[in-house]
């Protein structure tokens, strides 16, 4: 029995392709597919429960990236309203004003003449020296205060300064007055002043200085009027002294 020649088989040396299908995946319109039936079908497939669960993790890095958006939007706003915050509260750079010069009103005073100071002691209750000397006051310390009173003086038209411890009376008359003043004399006590009564028309005057202890009576006379005494007394002790005319003019 004849054998059959043997032809020798060659070996195809083609690269075989393989394509790999795209997976399927298996959504809610497959339901039916599951993890079993998966193994059957020709091109790969993920089960549809798989899919869920790719889009679900989707979703949640889609939230997570809203969410860290949204953050950081409020961070920033809060870093900007804390700043706006600071500027509000930071109080105002302090405002330096020069000091003002002063004004020739407030500059001080010249020094009074010699005269108006007494060269010691102290002073009374009422401003008056009751210790020390001063000099007489001149005609512009005269002019520069008001009256004193003087009990009846207003009526006999004598008028009364007193400047320190120096006690001036006038006593005047008008030319074409019946009622003209004559003289006026010291009549008891001592004058401590040292200044004699003046005396010219229509015009008398005394200036005396004034101390504890003085007691004395000058007398003026007048044409018509007579006489009126001054008496000038401040005891020792007393807080201040007295002036006052014996009488006033006559109605």
């Amino acid at each position: 029995m004849a054998l059959a020649p043997v032809r020798p088989m060659l070996l195809s040396t083609a690269p075989s392709r393989v394509t790999l299908a795209p997976p399927v995946v298996a959504t809610q319109l497959d339901s039916a597919r599951t993890d079993r039936d998966c193994q059957f079908v020709e091109p790969p497939c993920i089960p549809a429960h798989g899919a869920s669960m790719l889009g679900l993790l989707r979703r949640m890095a889609m939230k997570r990236t809203t969410i860290g958006a949204g953050m950081l939007v409020t961070v920033v706003l809060l870093a900007c309203k804390q700043e706006a915050k600071k500027e509000e509260i930071a109080p105002p750079p302090p405002t330096v004003t020069a000091a003002a010069a002063p004004t020739p009103e407030l500059a001080a005073a010249p020094a009074p003449a010699e005269s108006a100071a007494p060269s010691g002691g102290s002073e009374s209750k009422t401003g008056i020296p009751t210790s020390g000397t001063s000099k007489p006051p001149t005609v512009a310390e005269w002019g520069a205060v008001g009256e004193i009173t003087v009990r009846h003086s207003t009526p006999l038209n004598c008028e009364t300064k007193l400047v320190r411890e120096w006690l001036r009376v006038s006593c005047r008359t008008s030319d074409n007055s019946a009622n003209q003043i004559q003289t006026v004399k010291l009549t008891r006590g001592n004058d401590s002043g040292g200044i004699p009564p003046f005396m010219k028309k229509g015009v008398a005057s005394i200036v005396t200085r004034v101390k504890p202890g003085i007691d004395a009576d000058w007398t003026f006379e007048w044409t018509q009027w007579g006489k009126r005494v001054l008496t000038v007394k401040w005891p020792h002790g007393a807080p201040a002294p007295t002036y006052e005319f014996d009488q006033t003019a006559p109605k």
